[in-house]
């Protein structure tokens, strides 16, 4: 088993966004990006997705894989899940307080 956590503070997330129009298609897919517009509080959504694939990247050890690429979408349940290279991974969490975003990912082999 393995596991990846990682911490993203929001506001860096929303001004990377506010600031760079290209920021989100770098680092979201399509799927997430209509997911994260949808919300009030977008940089909260994004950067729970941000810690979610830097929990991932620590978790599988593909180190060189795009952020596009690696996808946190929920199920019917509204459960978040992983989807990489055609495959889910459905142990992952994500909480969100007023400043920061913390995701956790676990693995198994």
């Amino acid at each position: 088993m393995k596991v990846g956590i990682d911490i993203c503070e929001n506001i860096r997330i929303k001004e990377a966004i506010d600031k760079n129009d290209k920021f989100l298609s770098r680092v979201y897919s399509s799927r997430e990006i209509i997911e994260i517009r949808k919300k009030k509080c977008y940089w909260n959504t994004a950067a729970g997705k941000f810690a979610a694939k830097e929990a991932f990247i620590k978790a599988s050890g593909f180190k060189d894989a795009d952020l596009y690429k690696i996808e946190i979408l929920k199920d019917e349940n509204e459960k978040p899940y992983i989807f990489f290279n055609g495959e889910r991974f459905s142990s992952v969490s994500i909480s969100h307080e007023r400043e920061y975003s913390v995701a956790m990912v676990i693995i198994n082999e």
